[in-house]
């Protein structure tokens, strides 16, 4: 593979790869470490590249892979919050709502098993298919499908019993 066709499938992925690893490992130069080394050995693997179906899940299970054995290296697994800034054309009491609704939803997700929350996130937020989410994970579709619709559950579950609480609590004080 030349350096043309290498950039042209890889490089575009680097800012996906990064949020994947930093799913992870939680810090932005430890996701840029794991990125640029994945980089590196696609580089030296590139004679042996020309062959793969789905370059991007080939490389997102590189990504994971390294930020798995980064996290057992290290045996610290960080759980801090995704970007949770909400859009400033609501009013202060919007923003406190869509705020708290925010964090409880981070909330409940990180009480979900480690790959509902790797699944969840690859479908939802990045936006996967199952295939390339089996390719990625090693998991079967049905069994990432069936993680998919409990994790969901949960997190709608939870969130319906947070917001009938909620109505009690404001019946009682009212």
């Amino acid at each position: 593979m030349l350096l043309n066709e290498f950039k042209e499938k890889f490089f575009p992925l680097k800012n996906k790869l990064f949020r994947f690893a930093l799913q992870y490992v939680k810090r932005d130069d430890e996701a840029a470490d794991i990125v640029q080394d994945t980089f590196l050995k696609l580089w030296t693997k590139r004679k042996n590249l020309n062959d793969l179906r789905n370059p991007e899940t080939y490389a997102m299970t590189m990504v994971k892979n390294a930020s798995i054995d980064k996290l057992r290296k290290h045996k610290t697994l960080r759980l801090d919050e995704m970007n949770k800034d909400p859009e400033n054309n609501h009013t202060p009491l919007e923003s406190l709502t869509q705020r708290e609704s925010y964090d409880q939803v981070i909330e409940i997700l990180n009480t979900l098993s480690e790959q509902q929350q790797m699944i969840l996130k690859l479908r939802d937020i990045e936006g996967y298919g199952y295939d390339e989410i089996a390719e990625i994970s090693g998991l079967t579709i049905n069994t990432i499908r069936v993680n998919i619709s409990r994790a969901r559950n949960t997190i709608k579950d939870r969130l319906l019993k947070l917001e009938q609480n909620e109505l009690v609590r404001g019946r009682t004080t009212a």
